[in-house]
């Protein structure tokens, strides 16, 4: 089923870590080790959950091998680590995130404030912090190729994807 690769206890420290250090952790204990939780956990998660949105996708479309395999999440996690290691190194990537994470996250927003009854707000830039320091996270990032091994079948490891798993009905 799309989605296995999350469900792994890995995947979902990493993302109980990212979610309890960005809206706890950093806003009431601001300082060296909140900064750098989701350095840790982020490039763990954010391939799995690239791959799993492409996976939906590809389920959705009913295609007969929805399953991604392993070599696809090796790419994964070298598309994140590379943009990860240019926002935290290189101006123009930094502000080309702040940008695009404002523009993705907008969409909620305006959904929150319709339901709030309040104005609609401008699309703002979402804050990253620029620090070589957070390059540490890296390394982490092949517990995300270790993840899909474990999760995957055979099939899937040499990077075949089963073809006996449908999309929707």
């Amino acid at each position: 089923m799309p989605g296995d690769l999350l469900l792994h206890p890995v995947a979902l420290t990493a993302i109980l870590l990212v979610l309890v250090n960005d809206f706890i952790l950093k806003p009431h204990f601001p300082g060296h080790l909140s900064g750098k939780l989701s350095d840790v956990a982020g490039p763990v998660f954010f391939p799995l959950l690239l791959i799993t949105i492409a996976e939906f996708v590809r389920w959705f479309a009913r295609m007969p091998n929805w399953a991604l395999g392993v070599p696809s999440v090796v790419a994964a996690v070298v598309v994140v680590g590379t943009a990860f290691a240019l926002t935290k190194v290189w101006p123009p990537a930094a502000e080309g995130y702040r940008v695009w994470v404002g523009v993705a996250i907008w969409p909620s927003q305006v959904a929150s404030a319709v339901v709030r009854g309040t104005d609609i707000p401008e699309v703002q830039q979402a804050p990253i912090v620029e620090d070589p320091t957070d390059l540490i996270g890296l390394i982490f990032m092949p517990l995300a190729v270790w993840v899909a091994w474990r999760v995957s079948t055979p099939n899937q490891r040499r990077g075949f994807a089963s073809r006996d798993q449908p999309g929707p009905r």
